[in-house]
C-alpha cells in the first residue's frame, strides 16, 4: 500500500477497525477507498462502521474523507470490542490495542497459510504493516480468544445475536452435518462445516455467509427495529421474531437447493424462536422438537409461495392455550392451531405428488396420543401411524440422507400421502 502502510484483513465489508501510528490517516482512508473499488467492496457510511483509534491533538472532532463521503470520528478508544473512556491510562490502552492487533494479525496470517491447501482461493488478504484494518461481518468485534478462526468468529457473532436461551446455530449445524453426539466441539464443528462449504463451492466466505444469513435484498442486521438496533461493540443484537424466521427460511432454501441433487429427503430444524402471532405463522412453545423430512424441491416451492406457509413449529401438548382464530390460508377454514394448517399443506403437497412427511420427537406415548387425538378431532386427511415398519423404513431413509439415526422418531403420516414410489417400496 505504499507509504501509507495499510494492512488489510479482507473478510467482509461491514465493519472497519483501524489503528495507526505515525501515519497520515487520510492517506490510509484513500488507500482503503482504492482497495474497496478494486475488489468491488461496498465500503461506505451506510453499511460500514469505521472505528478510528488514536489521540487527536485538537479538541474538535476531525472529519475525514472516504472517497466522496465524510467519516466522523469518535473520541473513544476501542480494544477490539471493549469501549475505553479517556483517562490517565490512555497510553497503556493504546499499547494494549497495538499488541493485540499485532497478535491477531500474526494468527490470521498463519491461519491463511494453513487453509490455502484446503480452498481454491485464500480466505484472507494480509500485508505486513502497523495499521490494522479488519473488515468483519456484522457489528460485533472479535472474540476474546486470539486462537479463533474467521469462520468461528462469524458463527459466534451470529450466535451472540440470538436471544438467550434459544436454540443456537450450532444445533442446526449438528443436524446438517449429521453429528450424533449432543456434546461436540463447537469450534471444530463450525470450522469443518465452512471448510466443507469452501471445498464444494469456490465462492468466498463472505458470499457463503450472505447466502446463509441474509434475506434477499437486505442484510438481516439492517431489518432490526430502531428499539432493538444497537451498534455498541460487544453488545448482543436482539433479533425480532420475523427476522429470525426469515433468516431461517433463507438458510433452509439454500440448503434445499444444495441437497436437491444429493438425496430426496432433508432434515430441517424449527426456527430458533417462536414466530409472532399473525396470519403466516402460528404460536407454539419450545417443548419437544418438531422436525420435518421433506423433499428438497417441495420445501423450496412451499416456502417460496406467499399463499402457502409451512409452519414448522415446536410441538406443544398444551396447544389449546395458543388457539388461532384467523382463517386458514389454504382452505379458508377457521383454524384453531398450527396443526390444521400443517395438515392442509401436507394434503396439498400430496395432491401435487410431492413427498412431505411431518415428524415429531415426542416425549413419551402421552404426547403421541395427544397428537393423534388432535389429528382425528380436526378430521384431517392423515393420521398418526406408530407401526414399526414405518419407523424403521423412515429412519433408514433419514440415515442415508442426513447421516443420523434417531430412534425417538414418531411418524405422523399415512401411506396414501407417500407419492414417491421409491419411498413407498421402502415402507412395504
Amino acid at each position: 500500500m505504499g507509504s501509507s502502510q495499510l494492512q488489510i484483513i479482507h473478510v467482509a465489508d461491514d465493519i472497519v477497525i483501524m489503528h495507526y501510528k505515525k501515519i497520515r490517516l487520510q492517506q490510509a482512508l484513500n488507500a482503503l477507498n482504492t482497495f474497496s473499488k478494486a475488489n468491488q467492496l461496498q465500503v461506505n457510511q451506510e453499511n460500514t462502521k469505521i472505528l478510528i483509534f488514536g489521540r487527536f491533538k485538537n479538541k474538535k472532532r476531525i472529519n475525514w474523507q472516504l472517497g466522496s463521503q465524510i467519516v466522523h470520528t469518535a473520541r473513544k478508544y476501542n480494544n477490539l470490542g471493549v469501549w475505553f473512556t479517556e483517562n490517565n491510562t490512555v497510553g497503556a490502552q493504546k499499547n494494549a490495542i497495538r499488541h493485540k492487533a499485532a497478535a491477531i494479525t500474526y494468527k490470521l496470517a498463519k491461519l491463511n497459510n494453513q487453509l490455502r491447501s484446503a480452498s481454491a482461493a485464500p480466505i484472507l488478504r494480509v500485508t505486513k504493516a502497523t495499521l490494522l484494518l479488519a473488515l468483519q461481518y456484522g457489528y460485533l468485534a472479535f472474540p476474546g480468544s486470539l486462537e479463533c478462526t474467521i469462520e468461528q468468529t462469524h458463527c459466534r457473532a451470529y450466535l451472540k445475536s440470538l436471544p438467550k436461551p434459544k436454540y443456537t446455530l450450532c444445533t442446526r449445524l449438528r443436524l446438517e452435518m449429521g453429528l450424533k453426539s449432543q456434546r461436540i466441539d463447537c469450534q471444530a464443528a463450525i470450522l469443518k462445516y465452512y471448510i466443507s462449504l469452501r471445498k464444494a463451492n469456490p465462492l468466498t466466505l463472505k458470499d457463503h455467509l450472505r447466502m446463509i444469513f441474509e434475506t434477499p435484498g437486505k442484510p438481516w442486521y439492517t431489518q432490526l427495529s430502531k428499539a432493538q438496533k444497537t451498534f455498541e461493540m460487544g453488545d448482543s443484537i436482539q433479533l425480532s421474531d420475523t427476522v429470525i424466521y426469515n433468516v431461517w427460511k433463507t438458510m433452509i432454501n439454500k440448503r434445499a437447493k444444495e441437497l436437491s441433487r444429493e438425496s430426496d429427503l432433508l432434515l430441517i430444524k424449527s426456527p430458533t424462536t417462536v414466530p409472532a402471532l399473525n396470519d403466516s405463522y402460528l404460536v407454539g412453545a419450545p417443548q419437544p422438537y418438531l422436525l420435518a423430512a421433506i423433499n428438497a424441491g417441495t420445501l423450496h416451492q412451499i416456502l417460496c409461495m406467499r399463499t402457502l406457509v409451512l409452519p414448522i413449529q415446536d410441538f406443544n401438548p398444551s396447544w389449546s392455550a395458543h388457539r388461532q382464530k384467523s382463517a386458514c390460508r389454504v382452505c379458508s377454514y377457521q383454524q384453531e392451531s398450527w396443526l390444521h394448517l400443517l395438515c392442509c399443506c401436507t394434503r396439498l403437497a400430496a395432491e401435487r405428488r410431492q413427498l412431505i412427511i411431518p415428524l415429531v420427537l415426542a416425549q413419551g406415548a402421552r404426547s403421541c396420543m395427544e397428537v393423534s387425538n388432535l389429528c382425528f378431532s380436526h378430521s384431517v386427511p392423515w393420521a398418526l401411524t406408530r407401526c414399526a415398519k414405518y419407523v424403521t423404513a423412515l429412519r433408514r431413509l433419514l440415515a442415508q440422507a442426513t447421516g443420523t439415526d434417531n430412534r425417538a422418531l414418531l411418524i405422523m403420516c399415512k401411506h396414501s400421502l407417500v407419492a414417491n414410489e421409491t419411498v413407498r417400496r421402502q415402507f412395504y
